[in-house]
């Protein structure tokens, strides 16, 4: 029992790159996000507590900080987090490209 309680507490962190996508129908949730990786692997992604942060080869416009606001469907981004019961908690989300949607409105 001890050792269920000690792999819990100590889960892997782990990071993974992807592009936001939509949610599949029914399964969209306040505060979450799907990212597809290349080799097309869909990931859901817990973004509430997560730190948001431009890359750094990222050229952002002075007037706009990085925040959940601007995870739309074509950003890419690199998710920092831990892995739970198939789900992933961001603790980082770095922003490498923002939708063209979002580009339009800046």
């Amino acid at each position: 029992m001890l050792s269920v309680f000690s792999a819990a507490a100590f889960a892997t962190i782990g990071s993974f790159r992807g592009k936001i996508v939509t949610a599949p129908v029914g399964q969209a949730r306040e505060g979450w996000v799907f990212v597809q990786g290349p080799n097309g692997s869909l990931r859901l992604v817990d973004v509430r507590k997560a730190q948001f942060a431009f890359d750094e080869d990222f050229h952002a416009p002075a007037d706009l900080s990085p925040s959940a606001k601007l995870l739309l469907q074509g950003a890419e981004v690199r998710v920092v987090g831990e892995q739970q019961q198939g789900e992933w908690r961001a603790m980082r989300v770095e922003i490498i490209r923002l939708a063209a949607s979002t580009r339009g409105t800046t």
